[in-house]
């Protein structure tokens, strides 16, 4: 389980966690599903940092992998558990 250390949305306007292992994760609000209240308002999105999430991508042995903004290309710091680069291109590179 990792924790959760700050909130963005995505293009689709869901809400997504983002996790203190740099992994994101969608909190979406989709009873009967999904049922988190909390992630509607800022508020109790506030009051749900530090709790912890299952990090499905960290279950499948995936590292980190940061942005190389100067360069504007992903800078790839880890593989996932098939030696495979596992890369996430934020939306400004999109």
């Amino acid at each position: 389980k990792q924790a959760m250390i700050g909130f963005h949305t995505d293009k689709e306007n869901d809400w997504v966690a983002e996790l203190q292992c740099g992994h994101f994760q969608h909190v979406r609000h989709s009873p009967p599903f999904f049922n988190r209240p909390w992630a509607m308002t800022q508020l109790g999105r506030e009051a749900m940092l530090g709790a912890e999430l299952q990090c499905k991508k960290c279950d499948l042995g995936a590292q980190e992998i940061v942005c190389d903004t100067y360069y504007n290309q992903p800078k790839v710091k880890g593989t996932g558990h098939d030696g495979q680069a596992m890369v996430i291109v934020p939306e400004a590179m999109g």
